[in-house]
C-alpha cells in the first residue's frame, strides 16, 4: 500500500522474492526514479507495524535503482544491476537508496 500510493498508472510493482520488490517506471529518468525511491524509503521508515503481542515494529528499506540501457542484452540485466545496487545499499549500512550511474 505504501508503494502503490506513490506510483502512476503506467508504473508496475511486484514481489520478486522474499522481502524484495521490483518497480518498473516507464519513461522515468534515473534521477527521478532515485527521488521516488527516497520518498518511498522515508515513508516506509515512518510506518509502524503493530504486532498481535502489542509490540510495535519499525520498518526500513534498502533500495537499488537501475536504468535500462539499450546496450543491455536482456531485461534481466537491468534487474541484476538493480540487485547489485540493493546489496550496495545494504553493505553501506542499510535503510538507504543506491542509484546506478
Amino acid at each position: 500500500e505504501i508503494i502503490t500510493q506513490e506510483l502512476r498508472e503506467s508504473d508496475i510493482s511486484g514481489r520478486i522474492g522474499g522481502e524484495e520488490f521490483a518497480l518498473l517506471l516507464p519513461d522515468t529518468e534515473l534521477n527521478k526514479a532515485g527521488e521516488l525511491s527516497e520518498r518511498l524509503r522515508i515513508k516506509i521508515e515512518q510506518f509502524t507495524v503493530k504486532l498481535r503481542t502489542g509490540e510495535s515494529v519499525k520498518l526500513t528499506a534498502s533500495i537499488g535503482v537501475a536504468e535500462y540501457a539499450s546496450s543491455m542484452e536482456l531485461s534481466t540485466d537491468m534487474l541484476r544491476l538493480a540487485d547489485k545496487r540493493l546489496y550496495q545499499a545494504k553493505d553501506n549500512g542499510r535503510n538507504q537508496v543506491s542509484v546506478s550511474l
